[in-house]
């Protein structure tokens, strides 16, 4: 039976030459991954979440974004119609936004911090450079990700990114075949930057699976987030719409 709806909580030469490769590895349909590393993200979970899943979702929502892996998976084989994509983090939006609409760009940018990435630039990047453009913002995200421990995201008390330098000896920074796949399979998805709260309203009708990593994973969530979520959920239920749980 077809599911309606679903919410998971869960230039010079060189660079024409690179523009072109762009579309070339679009075209030839690579298989999209997490262009982020994420605390949290599904990728491992997915066999076990597969199972929960209706045969096919009209409307896909994902408030809690991230990495983005049970988005992937969805839609590398084409399990919905519409998507909807959300996180309250900006600067993350921003990053798939840039993915989506500016490949090109992004690569280039990351080549830069590539060739010049060290320890002492890593700490400029981090506490001292400002972007000034969307695609700017986006690369010092990947960047940061890629380069610092264990590609944790955290912030301070004042919102600043405050994961140290990561020990890899050649991370991977500027990944052209996965960027551009990724880049390929956000032609269609839609953007919000807000809480999960206001997010669940976009849809008039939703069937919940709840956000697995919350019970699963050793995260440990806060506990007014875990209220708010659980709430969520019992007001979607008592205004008729159909529950389930991945727990």
């Amino acid at each position: 039976m077809k599911n309606k709806n679903a919410l998971l909580f869960p230039q010079d030469q060189s660079d024409k030459h690179n523009e072109n490769n762009v579309h070339d590895l679009a075209d030839r349909g690579t298989v999209p991954r997490p262009f982020l590393k994420w605390v949290g993200g599904k990728r491992a979970l997915i066999p076990q979440l597969e199972k929960l899943l209706p045969p096919s979702i009209e409307n896909y929502l994902e408030p809690f974004l991230g990495g983005g892996a049970m988005f992937f998976y969805l839609q590398s084989n084409a399990l919905f119609k519409n998507a909807k994509l959300s996180d309250v983090n900006s600067e993350l939006i921003q990053t798939w936004q840039t993915v989506k609409e500016s490949p090109h760009d992004l690569l280039k940018s990351l080549r830069r911090h590539k060739a010049l990435h060290c320890e002492k630039y890593f700490y400029h990047m981090r506490d001292h450079y400002a972007p000034r453009s969307t695609v700017g913002v986006a690369a010092r995200m990947i960047y940061l990700n890629k380069t610092c421990f264990n590609g944790l995201y955290r912030v301070n008390s004042r919102n600043k990114f405050n994961v140290p330098v990561g020990r890899y000896v050649d991370p991977v920074i500027a990944d052209e075949e996965n960027i551009t796949a990724c880049h390929k399979a956000l032609k269609k998805p839609s953007w919000k930057i807000g809480d999960f709260r206001k997010c669940r309203r976009s849809m008039p009708t939703l069937s919940i699976l709840t956000h697995h990593m919350m019970r699963r994973s050793q995260i440990i969530w806060p506990v007014g987030f875990i209220k708010a979520v659980k709430k969520s959920c019992v007001r979607l239920q008592v205004r008729g719409r159909r529950k389930g749980l991945a727990s």
